[in-house]
């Protein structure tokens, strides 16, 4: 393992390793509560997500106020979908419709999750 001069990059052989490849990130809009029961990862997103682990199971969501909901991700045919306590998250975020959500994963399919209104303000939820 290398450094490139200067630029703070990991190399692994000769391919870059950045510190941010580590956070991949998606974004869902929230429409008319069809997100309420579970969100789908879009699997664009699973092409490029590195994991040391199967992302299925019990995973973590960090939410703008700093509060975890433990969640369960499930496999559905070819896709994955945030289930179990996804409603909870859902509600204690008190969250609407046209809300604009990022998911920006901190490691193994733990993801912090930004919150935008349907105006494009960021809830803090403090």
């Amino acid at each position: 393992m290398d450094t490139d001069q200067g630029k703070n990059i990991v190399l692994l052989g000769d391919k870059p390793l950045a510190a941010e490849f580590h956070r991949q990130s998606f974004f869902k809009v929230l429409l008319c509560d069809a997100n309420f029961e579970q969100v789908r990862i879009p699997s664009g997103f699973l092409l490029h997500a590195q994991v040391a682990e199967e992302p299925f199971g019990v995973r973590t969501l960090t939410g703008p106020s700093g509060h975890k909901w433990k969640v369960k991700l499930s496999i559905e045919g070819k896709n994955i979908y945030i289930k179990d306590g996804w409603e909870r998250f859902y509600r204690e975020n008190s969250l609407k419709d046209y809300d604009f959500l990022v998911f920006r994963q901190c490691g193994n399919f733990n993801f912090d999750v930004q919150i935008f209104d349907k105006r494009g303000v960021e809830k803090t939820n403090r």
